[in-house]
């Protein structure tokens, strides 16, 4: 009798460390970590600080800005910017042109 109790007593000692060992507290059961609670969410945070006007998109009203007279006169100095002046002298170092 007291062989029955003893070796019923260490299968289920061995049974609930078995159990221990497989459970949450054991270690072996991967828990969701804070990187993965949070993953993608400082992308997503910069797009959105990114984005002046979020309901741009649905305001259909057209622009108001500059008039006429006003735009092309800053369009063409604009683009003239970017033409080279003949009759700037040339300064560099040997003085070619």
């Amino acid at each position: 009798m007291f062989r029955k109790s003893l070796r019923l007593a260490v299968v289920l000692s061995l049974m609930t460390i078995g159990f221990i060992a497989c459970s949450e507290h054991g270690g072996l059961v991967q828990r969701e970590t804070l990187l993965d609670q949070n993953w993608g969410r400082s992308y997503e945070s910069a797009m959105y600080n990114q984005i002046l006007n979020p309901d741009a998109g649905n305001n259909q009203a057209p622009v108001e800005g500059l008039e006429g007279v006003a735009t092309e006169n800053t369009i063409e100095k604009y683009n003239n910017s970017f033409k080279i002046k003949k009759d700037t002298e040339v300064t560099n170092i040997l003085k070619l042109k």
